[in-house]
């Protein structure tokens, strides 16, 4: 090739250090002259047509050495190439003497790896110095090549390290191109102190703003991560997903990015004023220390254009011979002499404080030691929170390295001298406000327990919204899970159930409880009504006790008519008085009241005195005995059945009963995790029951427990609510019930911000109490050990396991009335009797000795006596013949009915006897 040197002079500088030399005064006249004919001019190429961003960026390069570096006396010119191939636009460019090649980051074309390897291959083969961006992972040396920027493995190790600071359990990297995912590989193998996090990825779509949605959807909606890194070198890609982001609530918290563009900051006015509800946590890297913010590749091609020029004049101060251009020729085999020379000299020189810290090469042309900013979007603003570098890692700055009020190692013991902001919500018997405005319940006496254990401080705040906190369609979480999230509180310590949806935002500690999800209903008034009076003639329906009355009718019917029939129903009876003529007819003893008599009788399982004597009335009193038997077991099992198992008023038993039915409503508490296990479940029946419990008009979702066991005393709805508050409120209120098991199993457990150093040393709290027993004895206080003086209805049972009075005091009403109507009978036959006036009958009941001691003590029983002695005597004077006669017979006949009222009346004395004699019958006094 020829020589194409611009130099006006051949002349190159004295010296050998880089710098300009130290000339004495005397010499400057001297050296006036050639030092103003030492202005030298260089070409360098670019591999960017011209008018293109790279290469305006270049020319911005050149024009910046030549403005500002004058005293260097070395003038670039940059020149390019209009060819469409890079094999032709770099031996365009060779043609031409360049003395060093910018080669840009290859992104267009069908190959753009194969490009860049292309042209640093030709680089390599015409001995070309060439400066290039950011190497492979895999190269390990390029000849005639100097890296300007750091290796995408030297990006992902800082952003991994980064990662780690955060303490995100889980993450998704969203990546645009798969050839830049190859070079993060260490973003896969993050793993903090703790755990490994759980790590997703997945591809962005571009140039498609319906597709960026549906990513960013199922992003939310399927994989529902809150922590992305957005791996895109393109910061349009960036701006297009936060935008597509925001209308989703994608960029409220819990969300949180990391964007592994440098130039991140640069969209610092867009968040503000574009979108001023972006309110997120976003982090990056920045590599660019100049302010205002310039973007990565134009500064690395800055520093490119001033690391060749710094090379090219440590060169003309070092070698007397000085550069000299030469153009080649592709087809040849020359290579440029100076070349290798200039290529050491551009790796050795060195910038200090330029526009991304401190340029330095390694002989192998690698950049040493690049130093990253770690920053932040804090109030609005990207500010420096820390710097990394390769030997010393991350250094964050001391005002942002902890975000905690208090700085405690997860191995403490104590916490002594911390006062800790504790949010709470009103739920009785967890948390309750008395009426001097002191909080009581089981979650503030374990609350005063790990305090004295742990020696810390603590201020209570009620959450401000009411709720436990859920998250809604937009991702954003409200209640006390909110808070938390926000850092407006240490810990949070209620009944917060452990999900797995506020896992993936907060902490817990290890369960001080646990629990399940269960269903409450009110027991039904109509079970105390069948219980209240005639309980004991449930076991058989109204239609058998009329049929067992019509048998009852029917049988005794029967047995009188076919006695009738029958002549062995007829008997004569012994005679006992002859003085009743009636003895001497033959007698039927079934008569219509003994037919009664003997069919109860048989009913009752008891006999009567009255038997059958024909074939005809002994085969109905037969069958009539062997239905009775059968009924009367049927029934003993029934009763005994029924009173012994207690029934439910309503069919209802299970949660499928519960979903099959349409007359009881039943809900959840609102914003908690009883509505979030049905909303996110997977199971039919639950996602049928979710269905119609958000389609009920009016709402079934209620604010609190107690509203919703108002609406379950009301009746026709079911309130599903944890066990633990279930057994509370039933052990005060006797009327409520539960229904079936658990639907789940889960537990209580102390709510910390994520990554809380708090967390071990409250998990270790809540062990050390659970193993003492006294979260056991806790719950005995606030559940069991009830006030006043009304007892646990668990209590109440075990108390009284038998069937209680109101189940059978129906039977002793039918026993009171019976002995009433038996009283009343009896009296009705006394009167009855009593109006016969020869009836001596009346004189042996209770009314009739009342009657003669009472006649007896007025006078009037004695006259009497005297007047039917007078009659006697009378009638023996009347009658002389007679009389002696009447006298011998009455005293025989007298003489026995003595003897046998004697033996009827055993105890009775004399007198008595004699005045209960029969009066004698004139007709057995006749003469024989």
């Amino acid at each position: 090739g020829s020589s194409l040197s611009e130099r006006e002079t051949s002349s190159p500088f004295l010296g050998g250090s880089g710098e300009m030399p130290h000339t004495p005064p005397l010499l400057v006249s001297f050296l006036l002259l050639p030092l103003s004919l030492a202005s030298t001019t260089f070409r360098i190429g670019t591999t960017e047509q011209e008018g293109s961003n790279f290469y305006e960026g270049v020319k911005f390069g050149v024009e910046k050495w030549n403005r500002e570096t004058g005293l260097y006396s070395i003038n670039l010119t940059l020149v390019s190439s209009k060819a469409n191939t890079i094999e032709d636009k770099m031996c365009d460019l060779i043609g031409r003497g360049v003395v060093g090649i910018i080669i840009s980051e290859q992104k267009g074309g069908e190959d753009p790896l194969a490009d860049s390897h292309l042209a640093t291959s030709m680089c390599a083969h015409f001995r070309i110095p060439c400066i290039a961006f950011h190497p492979k992972s895999t190269l390990k040396e390029t000849e005639m090549v100097t890296w300007i920027g750091p290796s995408r493995a030297t990006l992902a190790r800082a952003s991994s390290e980064f990662i780690r600071a955060l303490r995100w359990p889980s993450f998704l990297i969203a990546y645009e191109e798969e050839s830049e995912m190859e070079e993060m590989a260490s973003l896969l193998s993050v793993a903090t102190d703790e755990e490994r996090p759980i790590i997703k990825s997945k591809r962005i779509p571009v140039n498609d703003s319906q597709q960026m949605e549906w990513f960013l959807k199922e992003v939310r909606n399927k994989d529902k991560e809150t922590n992305l890194v957005i791996h895109s070198s393109n910061l349009s890609v960036v701006y297009s997903l936060i935008a597509n982001g925001t209308p989703l609530n994608m960029t409220q918290p819990p969300y949180s990015y990391f964007l592994l563009n440098t130039d991140a900051s640069i969209l610092q006015d867009f968040l503000n004023n574009v979108y001023g509800t972006v309110q997120c946590n976003i982090s990056a890297l920045q590599l660019v220390e100049s302010n205002p913010q310039m973007k990565t590749e134009l500064a690395l091609t800055v520093e490119g254009v001033f690391a060749l020029a710094k090379g090219l004049w440590n060169a003309l101060s070092t070698d007397p011979e000085g550069i000299h251009p030469q153009a080649l020729l592709c087809e040849s085999s020359d290579k440029w002499e100076d070349g290798d020379k200039l290529n050491e000299f551009v790796r050795s020189s060195e910038q200090v404080g330029h526009l991304t810290g401190t340029v330095r090469f390694d002989p192998k042309g690698f950049r040493q030691d690049p130093v990253y900013k770690g920053i932040a979007r804090i109030n609005n603003k990207f500010n420096e929170i820390g710097k990394w570098s390769e030997k010393r890692g991350w250094r964050f700055d001391s005002a942002f390295t902890n975000r905690w009020k208090y700085n405690v190692s997860p191995n403490a013991t104590s916490l002594k001298g911390i006062n800790l902001r504790v949010v709470v919500y009103i739920e009785e018997p967890f948390v309750m406000k008395k009426s001097d405005g002191k909080y009581e319940g089981f979650c503030i006496d374990l609350l005063e327990e790990m305090a004295k254990n742990l020696e810390f401080n603590y201020t209570i705040v009620e959450v401000v919204d009411g709720t436990y906190g859920i998250e809604d369609e937009s991702g954003r979480w409200n209640g006390i899970i909110g808070v938390l999230q926000r850092h407006e509180a240490d810990l949070s310590i209620s009944a917060v159930t452990i999900t797995y949806s506020r896992v993936e935002v907060i902490d817990f500690t290890l369960p001080f409880m646990h629990l399940g999800i269960s269903i409450l209903l009110a027991k039904s008034t109509e079970e105390s009504s069948k219980t209240s009076l005639f309980t004991f003639l449930e076991p058989l329906s109204l239609s058998v006790w009329i049929c067992l009355a019509g048998a009852y009718l029917s049988v005794s019917f029967s047995m009188w008519l076919l006695a009738r029939f029958s002549p062995y129903e007829w008997y004569d009876m012994d005679k006992v008085d002859e003085r009743d003529k009636s003895i001497l007819k033959h007698k039927n003893q079934f008569t219509m009241l003994n037919s009664l008599w003997f069919a109860v009788g048989s009913l009752m399982q008891q006999g009567s005195d009255v038997i059958p004597r024909a074939a005809a009335t002994r085969i109905v009193a037969v069958i009539w005995w062997m239905f009775t038997q059968i009924l009367i077991s049927s029934y003993t099992a029934q009763l005994a059945a029924f009173l012994t198992v207690e029934r439910m008023a309503t069919p209802i038993e299970s949660s499928a009963d519960l979903a099959n039915q349409q007359k009881i409503k039943y809900g959840t508490l609102k914003s908690g995790s009883t509505m979030d296990f049905f909303r996110e479940s997977k199971i039919p029946i639950y996602e049928r029951m979710w269905a119609i419990m958000e389609s009920s008009s009016p709402s079934v979702f209620v604010n609190s427990s107690k509203e919703g066991i108002a609406r379950v005393k009301a009746g026709n709805y079911a309130y599903m609510m944890e066990s633990t508050m279930l057994e509370y409120y039933m052990e005060r209120d006797c009327q409520l019930q539960s229904i079936g098991g658990l639907l789940d199993s889960k537990g209580y457990g102390i709510a910390l911000p994520k990554g809380s150093p708090l967390r071990d040393i409250m998990s270790r709290a809540v062990l050390r109490l659970q193993e003492r027993t006294i979260l056991e004895a806790l719950k005995n206080k606030w559940w069991k050990d009830m006030k006043g003086d009304h007892p646990p209805c668990s209590a109440q049972v075990e108390g009284n396991p038998t069937s209680s009075l109101q189940s059978v005091y129906g039977i002793f009403y039918v026993l009171g009335t019976g002995l009433i109507v038996a009283l009343l009978m009896a009296i009705g036959e006394y009167c009855i009797e009593s109006r016969r006036g020869d009836s001596f009958r009346t004189q042996f009941t209770l009314f009739g000795q009342i009657s003669e001691w009472w006649n007896s003590c007025t006078g009037k029983g004695g006259n009497k006596k005297r007047n039917k002695l007078i009659n006697i005597h009378l009638d023996s004077i009347a009658n002389p013949r007679v009389d002696s006669t009447r006298r011998g017979v009455e005293s025989l006949l007298m003489g026995e009915e003595f003897r046998r009222l004697s033996r009827l009346m055993p105890f009775a004395d004399e007198s008595l006897l004699q005045q209960r004699l029969r009066p004698l019958d004139p007709t057995r006094l006749a003469p024989e």
